[in-house]
């Protein structure tokens, strides 16, 4: 029998057989019960390494899956301005926009248009621009002096010059 846990391990072999342990308070404990409690314990505590190493590997691959999605929401960004001039050209030229047409430039025009109506992209970048408005905010609060506005105005800039460089 051994008394409840106590990390000291006072022995008393005079009152006790081997292996009792006592503590300041407590009843007594079968060891082989302290054993699997143990046991138990430092299963639970491997486990908890094992997904806490989970979570981040996690977090790492969302980030990275964002940025990703980010960059491609700012190309098609940056395509859907050079279609949107191809299709000013088209249109200026006298071309128009008719589905299944044999002249190619008018099947072209037609699919341009519905490549431009197409919301995804916006709703990305409209949800990227959010983002950083929300992350603008908290910088200028985390400030911890009573900032001016030409301090808060600094502090907006070089955000704003972060985000056009990607960083």
């Amino acid at each position: 029998m051994v008394q409840r846990y106590n990390p000291d391990y006072v022995m008393h072999a005079a009152r006790f057989a081997p292996f009792a342990r006592e503590a300041q308070h407590g009843e007594f404990v079968k060891f082989f019960d302290y054993e699997v409690l143990k046991a138990d314990r430092d299963a639970l505590a491997q486990r908890i390494e094992r997904l806490s190493g989970m979570l981040t590997e996690s977090r790492v691959a969302t980030k990275s899956a964002e940025e990703r999605a980010d960059a491609l929401a700012v190309e098609n960004a940056a395509r859907g301005e050079i279609i949107e001039r191809l299709i000013g050209i088209f249109t200026a030229s006298g071309y128009h926009a008719m589905q299944n047409s044999h002249d190619p430039c008018s099947s072209l025009l037609f699919d341009a248009f519905q490549v431009i109506r197409q919301p995804a992209t916006d709703a990305a970048l409209a949800a990227i621009q959010e983002q950083a408005i929300e992350d603008a905010v908290k910088k200028v609060l985390s400030v911890d002096t009573i900032a001016s506005t030409a301090v808060i105005s600094h502090l907006l800039r070089t955000y704003a010059t972060e985000l056009r460089e990607a960083k």
